[in-house]
This record gives C-alpha cells, structure tokens and sequence, in this order.
C-alpha cells in the first residue's frame, strides 16, 4: 500500500513538473545608458516666443492695488472674447480679482491673426513687439487698474 501511494506521488510530480522544462526565458536585449556630458542640451528648447508668466506675476503682484489680486493664469487660451483663431499661437489668461468680481486680460502674441464673430469683442489695450494684451468689452464693477496690469506686463498702452 505504501509502495502504491509513493507511486501515485510520484507520478503526480512528474506531471506537475512537465511544464518546467520548456524553453529558457529569452535574453533580454542590453540597456543604452545615457550620458549627459556637462554643457549639453538635453531636450531640444520649445520653439516660438516664451512669455515671461513668473515675472509677469511678481510685477502683477506689486502693481496691482488692493483689494484686486492675481488669482490665476491660464495657458493655452484659443483666443480672447468675441474673436476665433485663425492661425498664431494660443495665448494666456490672466485673472484678477476682489473677492467678489473677477478682472480678465488675455495675452496673445503679435502674430495672433484672428476673426471677429461678436458685436462686442475684447478690445486690445497694450501692445509690444511680441505680445498684445486685450481687455473684456465691459470691465468687472469697481475695476480701474487696467493701466497698472499693462505696465505690470511690461507693454506700451494702445
């Protein structure tokens, strides 16, 4: 009896070990370590004109009178109120507020070419080489800081 059920084990692991003994694991293919070498570009730089958004929120921040603060800037905007973009690169907006009214601008770049498809669009306030700043049709109640934002932004009044 004893000599039976050793046979019955073994022969169960035999099958159960037949699986085993297939192929070995394939080779992985060897790792290309990367070496940045000091001075070398890593990524190639982002193409286009780079608006200065930090600077922009410290010189916002310093200009911009109480109780109407910074509250937010958004990227990637298609285009301002009232206009649709025809070609250029998207632009920001930038978000002021008191507490109870928000203060919008967008910033496009000079190069932003647009249609106008409302009565009453954003109308630009501001102007450099490289960027224009545009105003909401009818500003926030309580509003009068549009001068201060355009000078924050570093642009000539339009």
């Amino acid at each position: 009896m004893k000599k039976l059920a050793l046979m019955a084990f073994s022969q169960s692991l035999v099958l159960s070990l037949v699986g085993c003994g297939g192929d070995p694991p394939p080779e992985r293919e060897p790792r290309q370590l990367s070496v940045r070498r000091t001075g070398e570009a890593t990524e190639k730089p982002p193409e286009g004109i780079l608006a200065p958004v930090d600077t922009w929120r410290g010189r916002l921040e310093e200009h911009v009178r109480v109780p109407w603060k910074l509250v937010q800037v958004h990227q990637q905007i298609e285009a301002p109120p009232g206009w649709t973009r025809i070609s250029g690169p998207r632009g920001l907006r930038i978000d002021l507020s008191n507490g109870e009214e928000t203060q919008s601008f967008w910033v496009m770049t000079s190069d932003f070419d647009a249609r106008q498809i409302e009565a009453e669009p954003a109308q630009p306030c501001g102007k450099s080489e490289e960027f224009v700043i545009y105003r909401p049709a009818s500003e926030a109640k309580g509003w009068s800081q549009t001068s201060a934002v355009v000078a924050a932004l570093g642009l000539s009044s339009s």
